[in-house]
């Protein structure tokens, strides 16, 4: 299979997560008259529930599997044992929910048929997860984006498609997702193969032992992500949960794109090879940084107008959500920590250090969701997501284990101070146009920056056997 590395794979990986976005921001508009407020708010949350089960079920294996694979000359075989195992627990999940799903609407209630389908849903989301992160590992970022496309847009695309021929509904909607997940699990078994030998048996245990302190570390993770939008359904009621998962995406699609980039920086700084693992971090940190910061600079710009073409009824979604992006910044200096806690096989602290800040982050939602004021529910969300990434960053500076890149982190966290104070200038004392030109053109510059900064082709470690791997 063809190895894309650098700047290569880091454009495709990025070029991939901007098609899905954009795709389901232009599928907003359409689906939402469709379904109406209620219906809309009802698919909102099954998407959110869907999140955080699979990162429930993954139990950290994915990493562990990109850990695993860079390991030696058996890793390739130990990942995908790993991969295996994914695909068994998914997919006895996926039976389950498929079987009942299938069940005739005099005996299945509609809320239950959407849990159902969530059911379905989520066990084929695991065994793609792990067929991601064997691709990841393999560098092959083309049939990575590929796949995921096929997770991510077109569910939704299909979804519309059924609600339109069919009936308007939530479950309709939902069972898009069963079709095309259940296509990409389908696509990641041909081009991985899972397997199960018995012979790495204990590496698969290991890789659990590992993977185990990041179950309630992932659970609150995506409790921190999506549990804003269940916490308004609760309180406030669809209609406001709805309005919140529309400026939701400004920050899951923030995180969607570092996330992406974030499938470079892990292998280079798993795959270090014959540098130190200080100068692999401090050459994928200085670029993540400056990434994360154009990013929230880039995008709190063009809140505004993102959410005049998503919403055009609801201007008063533009001012919440052009804070959300500042998440960008913080999820980098997160994803940077969690990586070199992987490799560094110290993954307990995760285990007591993201619920904490996920309980602190969901109660500070919790008051602002009492005033239905999407302003401060937008504040409280994003300062929980800070308060992540400054808690691992203190973290992992106590450890002494890397030094992190000075510059960078100070141009991180003014464009967070930044982002973030201009919101409340705005229509005050400049238009909401100017902002977004003046954030733009900060932006670009340290893309620039980023871009020249960035380690050449020859620079990149050529560490895998293709014979093995």
């Amino acid at each position: 299979m063809r190895q894309l590395t650098g700047r290569i794979a880091s454009v495709l990986y990025l070029g991939g997560s901007l098609i899905q976005g954009l795709a389901v921001a232009i599928i907003i508009p359409f689906a939402r008259p469709l379904l109406g407020p209620v219906g809309w708010g009802q698919v909102g949350t099954a998407l959110s529930s869907i999140q955080i089960g699979i990162v429930i079920l993954s139990t950290g294996l994915p990493l562990s599997i990109t850990r695993a694979y860079f390991r030696d000359a058996q890793g390739a075989e130990v990942a995908r044992s790993i991969h295996g195992t994914m695909s068994i627990i998914g997919g006895a999940v996926a039976v389950v929910g498929v079987a009942g799903s299938l069940l005739p609407p005099s005996v299945l209630p509609p809320g239950v048929r959407i849990g159902a389908l969530i059911l379905a849903t989520l066990g084929l989301q695991v065994v793609v997860a792990g067929g991601l992160a064997m691709l990841r590992a393999m560098r092959a970022a083309h049939w990575f984006i590929a796949v995921s496309l096929l997770t991510a847009l077109v569910p939704h695309l299909v979804g519309l498609a059924l609600v339109t021929r069919y009936a308007p509904s939530a479950p309709v909607y939902l069972t898009g997702f069963v079709i095309a997940v259940g296509l990409a699990a389908v696509l990641v078994a041909v081009l991985v193969r899972p397997t199960f030998d018995r012979r790495h048996r204990a590496d698969v245990v290991q890789a659990f032992k590992l993977g185990l302190p990041v179950v309630p570390h992932s659970l609150a993770l995506m409790v921190l992500t999506q549990g804003a939008v269940s916490v308004l359904f609760l309180i406030s009621g669809a209609r406001l949960a709805g309005e919140f998962y529309i400026i939701q995406v400004l920050a899951t699609g923030s995180i969607q794109v570092v996330s992406a980039l974030n499938n470079v920086w892990v292998t280079d700084i798993m795959d270090f090879a014959d540098r130190s693992l200080q100068d692999a971090f401090t050459k994928t940190a200085s670029k993540a940084l400056l990434l994360g910061s154009a990013l929230t600079l880039g995008a709190s710009g063009m809140a505004p107008f993102v959410l005049w073409v998503l919403a055009p009824d609801s201007p008063g979604l533009s001012l919440p959500g052009a804070v959300l992006p500042a998440i960008a910044v913080a999820y980098v200096v997160y994803l940077q920590c969690n990586t070199l806690m992987f490799v560094q096989a110290r993954t307990a602290s995760l285990a007591l250090v993201t619920p904490v800040v996920a309980v602190v982050s969901l109660a500070m939602v919790s008051a602002a969701a009492l005033t239905s004021d999407l302003r401060w529910v937008a504040a409280e969300y994003t300062a929980g997501f800070v308060l992540l990434g400054v808690t691992y960053f203190a973290l992992l500076h106590s450890w002494h284990t890397v030094t992190w890149p000075r510059r960078e982190l100070v141009i991180a966290a003014a464009s967070i101070v930044v982002a973030v104070a201009s919101v409340g200038l705005t229509d005050r004392f400049w238009p909401a146009a100017l902002r977004a030109v003046v954030l733009g053109l900060a932006a670009v510059g340290l893309l620039l920056v980023a871009m020249v900064s960035a380690p050449r082709p020859e620079e990149q470690s050529t560490r895998m056997s293709t014979a093995t791997r």
